[in-house]
């Protein structure tokens, strides 16, 4: 039994090690109800807690997939906001990578006459990068963020505030 258990963790090292945990989520989640129908990402810190704590340590980096939607308020659910920190608690994080969908060349607007998708998007990016512990590294892709964004001067901004998140804990 000695055996197969060091064997099993042996096997468990080999094959989590170097894994990254993938997340998918988009502007919509900013707006209670919608982000409430989602059962994907309130489903997600349950299935994150059933992970054996063992394999919980070797899974060091999650790449957040962020998607445009058109529909949405401008400011995060509460219930969203605990489901990250709900996260970011049982993961041991050393990485978060934030990758873009191609934005939707006509989707420029939440819906006639509302707010700008530019602006919404920026707003949603701030708050999801204030969600990711200060010590933990944030990546992106430059291009493809001022792509999605649909401008260089806000993926600079919003750069500059992962920037100023780390220096902020340091200093």
């Amino acid at each position: 039994m000695r055996t197969n258990a060091q064997l099993h963790n042996e096997v468990r090292k080999y094959f989590y090690r170097n894994r990254t945990l993938f997340m998918r989520v988009g502007t919509f989640l900013m707006d209670k109800q919608y982000a409430r129908k989602d059962r994907v990402v309130f489903e997600s810190p349950q299935t994150i807690a059933m992970i054996n704590p063992a394999t919980l340590e070797l899974l060091k980096e999650l790449e957040i997939e962020v998607y445009k939607s058109v529909i949405g308020d401008m400011y995060p659910s509460e219930s969203w906001t605990i489901l990250t920190s709900n996260i970011f608690d049982l993961l041991r994080l050393e990485r978060v990578r934030i990758t873009f969908t191609k934005p939707d060349p006509f989707s420029r607007y939440s819906g006639p006459g509302l707010i700008p998708q530019k602006v919404k998007s920026e707003q949603f990016a701030r708050w999801l990068i204030a969600q990711v512990p200060a010590s933990v590294h944030i990546s992106w892709s430059h291009e493809d963020a001022a792509a999605f964004f649909g401008s260089t001067a806000i993926e600079q901004r919003l750069y500059q505030a992962i920037q100023e998140r780390t220096s902020s804990e340091m200093g």
